[in-house]
């Protein structure tokens, strides 16, 4: 998975021959239906679009890449999550209809309509490898209001030719943000930007809804006496969110047993802020009301896979990052 960056590079460095871009072209997304409809951008030069789409690629040649189900809330430097396009029902389609050719062409009438309704671009590059196989690569960007600026009734610029005059003009002008939130290449989309990435591709539906398969499955368990504690801090917690939408997008608790929350708190003790009560031969866990967001927080991360002992001092820790060091 980790050559995908590398390869990405090669397409824009001069120094890999495994590669020729054919060509370049730009669409608009915007929400005018509950599906983006596009509009595809007829642009006097490539000139930015190339250096867009180059400069982000040079950026994450050497990050780090993980799945985004294992860490939804990348928050350091140079790492990049992933995603299978079958995961990402928006990307998917757009995909699909610039293939069908389902689109319009931007005029200029169009465009003064669009203000609103603006929500993004993608810059498709195709492309040849060094066995003349076709193939295209996707570069989305974010775009919100401050991108398209709106003339006011006295607005002057000079004109395309050589003499000093300023002319009015009412034309609304549109920036393209520099930086992508995403890119798609093959059967993957890597995102650059989780932030923007969720809000262009409304991902947070799908992290709300893999969260409530979780909270459901530790719900029918029966474990926790008083699960509409941890109901209720949940719904109200992205972060807690993101940890459930990774516990039900990895399968954690399909081997999961209980037996792991009675061995953390003989190991920790008082540093875990839930209480284990033996009632009817059956043990159940209570939420402590001192601490409720700690001790919801706690579970979480347990279910998550969050403990590691350190081999320095043997302490027992809450590593989120999770970074894999394992020889297999």
């Amino acid at each position: 998975m980790s050559e995908i960056l590398s390869n990405l590079w090669g397409i824009f460095n001069e120094a890999d021959n495994n590669y020729e871009i054919n060509g370049y072209s730009i669409f608009l997304l915007t929400n005018e239906e509950e599906n983006y409809t596009l509009y595809k951008m007829n642009v006097s030069t490539n000139e930015d679009l190339k250096r867009i789409a180059e400069e982000n690629a040079f950026k994450i040649k050497d990050a780090q890449l993980h799945s985004h189900f294992e860490s939804p809330s990348p928050d350091r430097v140079n790492v990049i999550a992933y995603l299978e396009e079958k995961n990402v029902p928006i990307y998917k389609n757009i995909k699909q209809k610039i293939k069908d050719d389902n689109f319009s062409i931007l005029t200029k009438k169009k465009y003064e309509e669009l203000e609103s309704s603006i929500k993004g671009y993608v810059i498709k590059i195709n492309v040849n490898d060094s066995e003349k196989y076709d193939f295209d690569v996707y570069f989305f960007s974010k775009l919100n209001k401050s991108n398209y600026y709106k003339a006011k009734s006295h607005t002057y610029i000079f004109g395309n030719g050589k003499d000093d005059y300023l002319q009015k003009t009412n034309t609304p002008l549109l920036e393209l943000e520099e930086k992508n939130c995403a890119i798609g290449w093959g059967n993957d989309i890597l995102i650059i930007h989780n932030y923007f990435f969720e809000q262009l591709f409304k991902y947070t539906q799908h992290i709300d809804a893999n969260a409530n398969n979780a909270l459901e499955n530790l719900s029918n368990r029966n474990w926790i006496t008083n699960f509409n504690i941890v109901e209720n801090k949940c719904q109200n917690n992205s972060n807690l969110k993101r940890k459930l939408y990774s516990i039900w997008t990895t399968g954690k608790l399909e081997n999961f047993s209980f037996e792991v929350f009675a061995q953390m708190k003989k190991e920790v003790g008082d540093k875990v802020f839930f209480n284990l009560d033996e009632k009817n031969n059956q043990i159940t866990l209570d939420v402590s009301k001192a601490n409720e967001f700690k001790a919801v927080d706690q579970i979480i991360r347990i279910v998550n896979g969050e403990t590691a002992k350190t081999l320095v001092d043997s302490k027992y820790i809450f590593a989120d990052k999770k970074v894999d060091i394992s020889s297999k």
